[in-house]
């Protein structure tokens, strides 16, 4: 799981109701589940992935099998499959403090398999979640950025009694 803080102060914002407030969190969660994806997702099948995020190191075996069976190196890349599924399509649910952001990814499935057959494998999917402070700093100030913009829409409007 990913944390990332976004603190919005709300005083002075007197039109603004709980429901209202809460509304606008769900955006904003949503919006910067969104960012992720497009954003900072795609880096992580970068060649300088590896070092960025910290991977599990691969054999050489293994990096000698890849370069000679599929032409490259990169990270989290064997034939492309999974990497073409996870940067396709995500599905970001929110509640009023968290965002879930799915994404379609079979080939992390493998990393199960292999560990019940002793094998030693690395967790792709905690390698594909991995973020940076640098990340986690640029999104919890979209965040903000997103959520003043948003309270700055709201307005209420108040039926006047008989």
């Amino acid at each position: 799981m990913i944390g990332v803080g976004v603190v919005v102060e709300t005083t002075g914002w007197p039109a603004a109701s709980k429901r209202d407030l809460s509304q606008v969190k769900r955006t904003v969660l949503e919006k910067v589940g969104l960012d992720w994806h497009g954003r900072f997702l795609p880096r992580h099948f970068n060649t300088s992935a590896e070092n960025k995020y910290g991977y599990a190191q691969r054999t050489r075996g293994y990096k000698r099998r890849k370069i000679k069976n599929v032409g490259h190196s990169r990270p989290l890349v064997y034939t492309g499959t999974m990497e073409r599924e996870a940067t396709k399509h995500a599905v970001v649910r929110t509640s009023s403090n968290t965002a879930r952001v799915t994404m379609r990814a079979r080939a992390l499935n493998f990393a199960g398999k292999a560990k019940r057959k002793g094998a030693s494998y690395p967790d792709m999917r905690m390698e594909l979640t991995a973020i940076t402070t640098q990340e986690i700093k640029a999104l919890a100030t979209k965040g903000e950025q997103l959520a003043v913009k948003t309270m700055s829409k709201i307005r209420r409007t108040r039926r006047k009694g008989k």
